[in-house]
């Protein structure tokens, strides 16, 4: 599905918030490529995380305000790369109020995300 320029939502970040989202795409993309053969599906959002991966790395850390264009598809790979961390954690992360405060924020984040997404797609 294309999309036009006025269709693309903007997610609002903070400098904060996009090293936090860089490192765990990192660590999401290095954590299932070693845990399981992927499908087709998850080699498209493996491709898709990666170009945003990227697109996120050449933010200038000196940017005041960082909006980042996400299509649907890409919204919908993030959430996944999110979910996925979020699981991660929680399975290897010993239970603590720092633990939990951390997937409380991530959650947050993951829904702030997922409201961009048009109430078909979600």
């Amino acid at each position: 599905m294309s999309q036009s320029q006025h269709d693309v939502p903007t997610f609002i970040l903070s400098l904060n918030d996009l090293a936090a989202l860089r490192s765990i795409i990192c660590g999401y993309l290095a954590y299932v490529r070693r845990a399981a053969l992927p499908s087709q599906q998850q080699l498209s959002q493996f491709r898709l995380l990666e170009g945003l991966y990227q697109r996120l790395s050449a933010i200038q850390p000196n940017t005041l305000e960082i909006r980042i264009p996400l299509m649907a598809s890409e919204i919908q790979a993030l959430d996944s790369a999110l979910r996925g961390f979020s699981a991660f954690v929680h399975q290897k992360v010993q239970p603590s109020q720092e633990r939990d405060g951390t997937l409380a924020d991530l959650e947050r984040f993951r829904h702030r995300l997922i409201s961009m997404l048009p109430t078909s797609q979600v």
